[in-house]
């Protein structure tokens, strides 16, 4: 979790003295042995889910006719009949936060840039890559900073070759007491740590497969009228990138982390 990363406030004081100065600051503050950010990952929070009996109206045509036989056309009408009418895409939208505290171990302040996380999910199995996401901390008034977060973006590597399969997508961050962070966040102060928000959503179409496998392992159950308990095993990683100026980003790791989301018995609507 810790890479050289010094240089952060280095960058900062380098806009102020020349070139030279700066070098032989960055020599002397590398012998400071100034420590890079710390990333210390709470908890994922399941936060927008639909009803298990959802996921079964949707999934339950293609399990049943796969296990019976019955043609599809009859398997979605009994399927109606037992958990009501199919879901839109939309309603079968899964989302989560992702909870951590980022502190400043120096004594001077710390400039944040960009987020960075990627989410596998049924990693023990199928180990599905839904897709990595970045985005800048930075505020989009705040010309200078925003460049920077997109510049750390654009730099990190992707475990998703082909765009349109990525399916993870950013909806914000904020604050844990509530404030957005569309107005940016300052740089952490000397030993200061704040405690972050980042909610993710998976586009529709890429969980959908899953919940399909995952009904046909269930389809005892829904013979039964009785919706499947879905369960989600995930796994995460991702980074936290502060602006290095001229000495480059400085990113404190995190993941992987593993656990398992439980789909509800009610459906789960955010809220921001």
């Amino acid at each position: 979790m810790r890479e050289a990363g010094w240089g952060a406030w280095v960058a900062v004081a380098c806009l102020f003295v020349s070139g030279q100065s700066c070098a032989a600051l960055g020599s002397m503050m590398q012998s400071a042995g100034l420590q890079p950010p710390e990333v210390e990952f709470q908890e994922a929070v399941l936060v927008q889910a639909p009803s298990r009996k959802l996921l079964a109206a949707y999934a339950c045509p293609n399990a049943l006719a796969t296990q019976t036989g019955l043609p599809l056309q009859a398997a979605a009408l009994s399927c109606r009949g037992l958990f009501g009418a199919p879901p839109t895409a939309q309603q079968t939208q899964v989302a989560f936060d992702l909870r951590f505290k980022v502190k400043n171990p120096n004594r001077v302040p710390l400039p944040l840039a960009a987020l960075s996380t990627a989410v596998s999910v049924f990693p023990e199995s199928q180990s599905q890559r839904l897709g990595d996401v970045c985005v800048a901390i930075c505020s989009p008034q705040d010309v200078t900073c925003n460049r920077e977060g997109q510049k750390l973006c654009q730099s990190q590597p992707t475990s998703v070759q082909d765009a349109a399969l990525n399916f993870l997508v950013s909806q914000g961050l904020r604050l844990a007491t509530g404030q957005r962070l569309e107005s940016g966040l300052p740089p952490l102060s000397a030993e200061q740590s704040v405690d972050v928000v980042a909610r993710f959503a998976f586009a529709p179409e890429g969980l959908l497969p899953a919940f399909v496998s995952l009904a046909k392992q269930s389809v005892a159950e829904l013979k039964q009228a009785q919706a499947p308990s879905f369960r989600i095993p995930y796994n995460l990683e991702g980074q936290v990138h502060a602006d290095g100026g001229a000495l480059g980003p400085l990113s404190a790791n995190f993941g992987n982390i593993k656990g398992e989301w439980q789909m509800p018995t009610q459906a789960l609507v955010p809220g921001m």
